[in-house]
C-alpha cells in the first residue's frame, strides 16, 4: 500500500532508522505507533491514552495530530483518555464513570 499521505503530517516523524527504537522518546515512540496504527487507512482509530506517558508539548502535537487527521481526512477517532483537557479536541465527547454512561449528547 502506498503511504506517502502520511508524509503531510510533520508530526507523524519516526526517529531514525538506523536508531533502536528503545532509544527514542516517549512521544518519538508514541508518533511511530500512531503511523502504523494509520498504516492501512482504518475506518477507526482507537487511541486508548495516546498522551499518558507525555510530556505537555508532545501531548500538544499528538492531539494537534489528530485533529488535523480528523479535519483534512476525516478520520474518525475513538479516544480514552482521564485526561479532561485531551476531551477538550473531540467533537463528541461520552463521560463514563464506574461503567455507567454519564453523559452522552447524542441520545
Amino acid at each position: 500500500m502506498h503511504i506517502s499521505w502520511i508524509s503531510q503530517y510533520p508530526a507523524i516523524s519516526p526517529c531514525p532508522t538506523s536508531v533502536v527504537p528503545e532509544c527514542c522518546g516517549r512521544g518519538e515512540q508514541q508518533r511511530v505507533a500512531i503511523a502504523r496504527a494509520l498504516i492501512n487507512k482504518p475506518n477507526i482509530l482507537f487511541a486508548d491514552e495516546p498522551t499518558a506517558n507525555l510530556d505537555r508539548v508532545s501531548s500538544m502535537q499528538i492531539l494537534e495530530l489528530f485533529r488535523a487527521l480528523n479535519q483534512d481526512m476525516w478520520q474518525t477517532i475513538l479516544m480514552m483518555t482521564h485526561k479532561l483537557e485531551d476531551a477538550d479536541i473531540g467533537t463528541r465527547v461520552i463521560w463514563l464513570a464506574d461503567g455507567e454512561v454519564l453523559s452522552n449528547p447524542w441520545i
